[in-house]
């Protein structure tokens, strides 16, 4: 059996937005919540939906954050993909630490050369 998952209905939800957010169909949502085809969502706090898609849309919307934020710090520090990330991970992916130790530590072999 698959694994399942709970979302709360809100009271501007309607059906389709559920179904689009989650990726998952009207019918499958209707047959998990045993919901007859004119029953309202509105009449549930909260909807079961199917487990892995759930899990799923969390990671992808994790790998799409930190993409931004490697993204700004390249543009930023002018340093490529690999050290924005070093940088950020080890900072836990707070862009203006993981900017602010670039500095100290681009400034540092800046000073190195001329000494």
């Amino acid at each position: 059996m698959q694994s399942q998952n709970r979302v709360e209905v809100r009271i501007d939800d309607t059906l389709a937005g559920i179904c689009l957010r989650n990726k998952v169909s009207e019918q499958e949502i209707r047959r998990l919540n045993k919901l007859g085809i004119n029953e309202s969502i509105h009449n549930l706090t909260h909807l079961i939906l199917p487990g892995p898609v759930v899990k799923e849309d969390a990671e992808v919307r994790l790998i799409k954050e930190r993409s931004a934020l490697i993204k700004e710090f390249c543009e930023e520090s002018g340093e490529g993909k690999i050290e924005a990330e070093i940088y950020l991970s080890e900072h836990a992916w707070r862009i203006e630490f993981a900017l602010a130790a670039w500095k100290n530590d681009d400034e540092a072999a800046a000073g190195s050369k001329f000494a």
